[in-house]
């Protein structure tokens, strides 16, 4: 499932650009066709929400437009706490996105993404502890995002976020652990 006011504009784009083909350029689609591909729209670890029951959320969020997208979309959900799982690349925005982001969350992960651009991956704990956050380092994605829904509680919502080298890592654990089929 994917959520944010973005994805409503983008399916939008993509209707415009159907009908365009089909009444300009003689392509045959249908509205069948139209509703088809919107149901199965799918970009793996953008905004998705992979778990309702508990939930979890995962998004790319590795810059601030998709921090600010992030939030927006986070501020669609009821919850109880926000616990986050944020892990990013030495060469982005590192500062910015924990300015936007780790505001909503209650508590923090912070974990590195697999790739040689991840050095000083830690430094995001400081900036997270400088706002008054707890925040707890766990190097292996995989075990960030365990470690996230073992500390869930009724009413709460796991959120993870960053790098999409980490995403890819941490949306493959996250499907094992709540038993769902890996779809790409």
């Amino acid at each position: 499932l994917m959520v944010g006011d973005h994805q409503v504009i983008n399916a939008a784009t993509a209707v415009t650009i159907c009908e365009t083909l089909k009444y300009e350029y003689d392509f045959e689609i249908t509205k069948e066709d139209i509703y088809e591909g919107l149901g199965k729209a799918f970009w793996p670890g953008r905004l998705e929400l992979l778990s309702k029951e508990p939930k979890v959320l995962i998004d790319g969020a590795h810059n601030v437009d998709g921090a600010k997208a992030l939030t927006k979309a986070l501020s669609l959900f009821s919850r109880r706490r926000l616990i986050m799982c944020l892990g990013m690349l030495g060469d982005k925005e590192r500062e910015k996105v924990v300015d936007l982001l780790v505001p909503l969350a209650h508590e923090v992960i912070v974990t590195k993404p697999n790739s040689p651009r991840a050095e000083g991956w830690e430094v995001i704990a400081d900036m997270i502890r400088e706002k008054g956050k707890p925040v707890t380092l766990i190097e292996e994605p995989s075990q960030a995002v365990k470690e996230g829904l073992a500390r869930l509680e009724m009413e709460d919502m796991l959120c993870v976020t960053g790098s999409l080298y980490m995403i890819a890592d941490a949306r493959e654990a996250l499907l094992e652990l709540l038993g769902k089929p890996l779809r790409r």
